[in-house]
């Protein structure tokens, strides 16, 4: 439910999109989840191959981060990026390759939250998120792709989740 900058891109956005500093003024704001169809969505797009999304948020003392979870709901697959380090993907091209906007999905996957299914989870390898984290502004970027161009429906709604160390005992 988290507001969210969002693209329904047309041609190949900069490959900048996916980290910090990239000046995502033009792009449009909405509530997450972002797709249309199912009635799942806080955003509701046209019909489209894919929809690429960005959230800033702040962290101030990266060294209290103990675990990195995402949480992904989806309709049909997916690349999460985190500072512009892919972070979990699903049904969609191969580990390391961003997919092109227009790239489709490999198959077909429903997105379970508004079903009452449990959201698929991506526990984040520690070392990755350690190397992507960064004290201040981060982004978490995700683009989310349909395996048919003419699909019914498309959805992408995402949830960063980080357990913390306490000095409490």
């Amino acid at each position: 439910g988290d507001t969210w900058k969002y693209l329904v891109p047309t041609s190949e956005p900069n490959a900048a999109w996916r980290g910090t500093g990239f000046d995502d003024s033009s792009w449009s704001l909405g509530q997450g989840g972002i797709g249309f169809a199912d009635g799942d969505d806080g955003t509701v797009i046209g019909s489209a191959t894919s929809v690429f999304m960005r959230k800033s948020f702040m962290l101030q003392d990266i060294e209290t981060v103990m675990e990195v979870l995402l949480h992904m709901d989806f309709d049909d697959g997916f690349v999460a990026y985190l500072n512009g380090v892919e972070i979990g993907r699903g049904n969609v091209g191969f580990i390391g390759v961003p997919p092109a906007f227009d790239q489709l999905a490999s198959g077909s996957h429903e997105a379970n939250g508004y079903q009452g299914i449990p959201i698929d989870l991506y526990n984040v390898v520690s070392s990755v998120w350690q190397s992507a984290l960064i004290e201040g502004e981060n982004v978490l970027a995700v683009q989310v792709h349909n395996a048919d161009p003419f699909s019914s429906d498309l959805t992408g709604n995402a949830w960063l989740s980080m357990r913390f160390a306490t000095n409490d005992i």
